[in-house]
């Protein structure tokens, strides 16, 4: 019987010992299994073209991230998969469900209701649209596919695809794991603390039906905490996922996949920490009365108004693959919901500043609908094809709960509470596409091809508010494609080039106390060469490429002032926007006990020149800063990943010891030429070891996480409180009193242990 893995960290003289003796009872019955990680590069396989193929066969760059991988580097979100691949940044998205994932330097950082992310999120075929649920659990793999990909997957892929594949369930086998992972705040020098719980079980129903069911269970405590009451925030997040596979004949297999995840905090996002402010200042003195001092490493907040959020995230899926006796038809049904009950979140985070910005009672809800067809030609045929159909439609809403609103310019002169701008109204967005699709290859020869590809898609965009004039509906029809060859220069070599146009849907918003924003779509050209292959007869994996994207119409945002004297963020176009560079990178096994995963881009992506940034001390854009030659928000010009593992035999058992490091050049977090948005160069160090059982039934490991002590925030905002114009008549436009960031768990040192258990 073949296991599944599971680990458990915990932690404590009494549950340590406990763990050290249940996996003697458990070893007895250890099957053999393989490594962790595939012994041969040879054998990775891929669906990064809609179809099963060799990874070295796929002429697109893709970064595979192993089921192992991500246990071993403790991958729980879709932000920690940035440590994963040297192309591939997160950036976090507030406000909006634009931004999110950055690819080779391209993304999008927008607030515009309507936004879609530049790098898809694809889960067992299914688009996620703006309803990701971002746990990472029960995972086969990750494919992280760079460039534009939306011929064959559609909108918001502009820059890239995160596809993932769930664990399936296998009809000749009972299997299941257990795993946990414990760290505690202040213990053996843990800067937070987390109790991780994650299982599944594969269960036989029949000889033709098998059903998976995973849960998981993370807690997060003291990321961040409020020195106004001393309390420490907390997540907790409860994910559970069904998948149900039916072998209904020899030429019908039917997979049924539902999930669900919710989600609590006592604190409200956006979780901002100041990270510069001027001394002297009356903002630095305030601080200082709540026991802050501004600085990269400060993950506090002084906070005397409510924050609190609960999420619940649900979804289904239904794909139908048919055998036609040559090519195979596959329908995939897709529907998922996002639910924010109300919501409050003090986002200045400052009770004695003299401006407030104030959510209360917030009510978010999306749901998104999608529909596939698509034809796959069989496997060795001088023309390989994928041709389909697409349909999606998305819904989205904004209310709030009575007494509830969105407040900014707001400050306490007592007895009175004086509020400048109160914005109760209920939005409602909507984003329906349809798409016609195709694109083949035509093996010339044995060892050539010619590859292309065409998109047709049509979009209705509608977004409007309660107290707003509504619009009309704003359309948009676009072709797509992609041109290119592939040569196979031996068994271990393929060499391609390709052209590709990608696209990404305009944007349109309605606020009070704005125009009406209208976004032009984005429209990307990426060039690129590549060669992939093995060495060392298939136990080294190596990927090459270069590439040249020019992106016309990159969509980003700018703050300023509006009519009201409310500080706001809109989006906007930059006409022209180009990333290049190249990337390498190296997987496998090139002797039996080392395993290693290292790779290292570099990306030249920059504003145009001219192009300005918002000003922190004039925020009525009448003195912007200069962008112009900069490197993009979120884009580091250098990065290499490297993860490692060694083990040894020791007795009947086996030790390893692994880990992982992440090099950056500086990084701009914010639309802004001011130097403090700007954080510098840094490396992120971790460390991993542990023993493990004949078959890997049973496993314990100690590890440490950020041991550098890396303080990059997940983002870069000025203020965010700020003194309006309206109020202080010797600021005449308006400024920031210091910049803020946002501090992640990524940004702590993390000391914990695992157990892992198999049956």
């Amino acid at each position: 019987m073949k296991t599944t893995t599971y680990r458990i960290l915990l932690s404590g003289a009494a549950v340590s010992a406990l763990l050290l003796a249940a996996p003697v009872a458990f070893a007895a019955d250890a099957a053999s299994d393989a490594a962790p990680q595939t012994t041969n590069a040879s054998d990775i396989v891929v669906t990064a073209q809609k179809r099963e193929e060799r990874l070295r066969d796929v002429p697109i760059a893709v970064t595979v991230v192993s089921k192992d991988q991500l246990a071993a580097q403790k991958i729980v979100s879709v932000a920690d998969l940035a440590r994963t691949s040297p192309s591939l940044e997160m950036i976090q998205a507030f406000g909006g469900p634009g931004g999110g994932g950055q690819v080779r330097g391209l993304g999008t950082q927008s607030f515009t209701r309507s936004a879609e992310g530049a790098v898809g999120i694809v889960v067992d075929d299914v688009p996620q649209g703006n309803v990701p649920n971002n746990a990472i659990f029960d995972l086969e793999r990750v494919e992280v596919l760079k460039g534009p990909q939306g011929t064959l997957f559609g909108l918001t892929t502009s820059a890239g695809v995160i596809n993932m594949k769930t664990a399936a369930p296998k009809i000749d086998e009972w299997s299941g794991y257990i795993h946990s992972d414990l760290s505690s705040k202040g213990a053996a020098g843990s800067e937070y603390g987390e109790v991780k719980l994650t299982g599944a079980i594969n269960m036989p129903l029949s000889s033709i039906a098998a059903l998976r069911v995973a849960v998981n269970y993370n807690r997060t405590t003291g990321v961040q905490y409020n020195a106004f009451n001393g309390v420490n925030n907390v997540q907790d997040d409860t994910a559970v996922r069904a998948r149900l596979l039916i072998n209904a004949s020899d030429r019908l297999t039917i997979h049924v996949n539902a999930d669900y995840d919710y989600r609590s905090q006592n604190y409200g996002d956006p979780q901002f920490n100041y990270v510069n402010v001027a001394a002297g200042t009356p903002l630095a003195s305030q601080l200082a009365a709540c026991g802050i001092t501004a600085g990269w490493g400060n993950n506090a907040r002084c906070s005397k108004e409510s924050n609190n959020t609960r999420n619940n995230n649900w979804g289904a899926s239904a794909q139908f693959d048919y055998d036609l006796g040559g090519p195979t038809l596959t329908s995939i049904t897709g529907y998922r919901e996002n639910h924010q009950l109300p919501s409050d979140v003090d986002i200045m985070s400052n009770p004695a500043d003299f401006t407030q910005i104030l959510i209360k009672g917030q009510l978010t809800d999306g749901a998104q609908f999608s529909q596939e067809l698509r034809l796959v030609s069989p496997k060795g045929s001088r023309i390989d094809y994928t041709a389909g159909l697409f349909y999606s439609d998305f819904k989205g809403s904004t209310s709030y709960a009575p007494n509830g609103g969105f407040t900014v310019g707001s400050y306490q002169v007592a007895p009175v509470f004086v509020t400048f701008a109160l914005d109760q109204s209920a939005t409602h967005t909507t984003n329906t596409a349809y798409a016609a699709f195709g694109q083949a290859t035509y093996h010339v020869t044995d060892t050539l091809g010619v590859l292309g590809g065409l998109r047709y898609s049509h979009q209705k965009l509608t977004d409007w508010q309660s107290t707003a004039t509504p619009t009309d509906p704003l359309t948009a029809d676009n072709v797509s494609g992609k041109v290119g060859l592939e040569y196979k220069a031996n068994h271990d070599l393929n060499l391609f080039a390709t052209v590709t146009r990608g696209y990404k849907g305009p944007q349109v918003g309605v606020s009070a106390g704005n125009p009406v924003t209208r976004i032009a779509a984005e429209i990307p050209t990426a060039y690129e060469i590549g060669a992939k292959g093995a060495a060392l007869g298939g136990k080294l994996g190596y990927e090459a490429s270069l590439f040249l994207t020019k992106v016309k119409n990159y969509q980003g945002q700018r703050c300023s002032i509006n009519g009201l004297g409310v500080l706001t963020c809109n989006g906007e176009s930059i006409p022209s926007v180009t990333s290049q560079g190249f990337e390498l990178s190296l997987f496998g096994r090139p002797i039996p006990n080392l395993y290693l995963n290292a790779g290292y881009a570099y990306d030249d992506a920059k504003f145009p020149t001219g192009w300005t940034g918002f000003n922190p001390s004039d925020l009525t854009g009448a003195t912007p800063t200069n962008l112009g030659g900069l490197q993009l928000v979120g884009s580091p010009k250098s990065k290499f990943t490297f993860n490692s593992e060694f083990k040894q035999p020791i007795g009947t058992l086996e030790s390893y010891i692994g880990g992982d490091f992440v090099y950056k050049s500086s990084v701009r977090l914010g639309y802004s030429g001011d130097p403090r948005f700007v954080y510098g160069a840094h490396g992120t160090v971790s460390l991993r070891g542990g023993l493990r059982s004949p078959g890997n039934m049973w496993s314990l490991e100690l590890f440490a996480r950020n041991l550098t002590q890396n303080r990059e925030p997940a983002t870069l905002f000025g203020g965010p409180s700020y003194l309006p114009p309206a109020t202080v008549p010797f600021l005449p436009n308006g400024q920031v009193n210091g910049v803020s960031g946002w501090a992640t768990a990524a940004s702590r040192r993390q000391v914990g242990l695992s157990a892992e258990f198999r049956f």
